[in-house]
């Protein structure tokens, strides 16, 4: 219903439960659909798991979970108009290993911004790790600021 009132078509609208069983006195559980036959498919899926199952035990249950979804609408992309790396964003140069030692571009990631395009050979620094940009590939700064990497295709 909250949904619904939010806007969001029944139609598109999905209903998921599920199980946590268990037998009495185990200390795991194991989540199942829900479904005409839960003990049964507790059996089974027991079986499965541990290779054997106790059908004459009795199954509990310990956890009922209600998951209630439905589709976004498809996000838009926005794609920022491409542009030339900054000079500052140049930090220098040092050899690295691709498939053979090259010298490579350092750039710093934190002066990268939306539409920023540059080729590989580089390692883009920042404060959590390096990005290799391998030789042949393109990178481009996302709307979102995220490196995206694509390969040449050799011809």
């Amino acid at each position: 219903a909250s949904l619904r009132e939010g806007g969001v078509a029944a139609r598109s609208i999905r209903v998921e439960n599920t199980l946590d069983l268990r037998y009495r006195g185990q200390s795991f559980e194991i989540q199942i659909p829900d479904g005409a036959q839960p003990a049964r498919e507790f059996h089974l899926a027991h079986e499965r798991l541990y290779g054997y199952a106790l059908p004459d035990r009795e199954v509990e249950l310990v956890c009922l979970r209600t998951r209630v979804t439905s589709a976004a609408p498809e996000p838009k992309v926005e794609r920022p108009r491409p542009r030339a790396l900054p000079a500052r964003a140049r930090i220098g140069e040092r050899r690295a290993v691709f498939d053979r030692p090259r010298r490579a571009v350092v750039i710093d990631r934190d002066a990268l911004r939306p539409g920023h395009v540059f080729e590989g050979p580089a390692l883009v620094e920042e404060y959590s790790g390096t990005t290799l940009v391998p030789p042949r590939t393109r990178a481009s700064v996302t709307a979102g600021g995220h490196l995206l990497l694509e390969t040449h295709r050799p011809r």
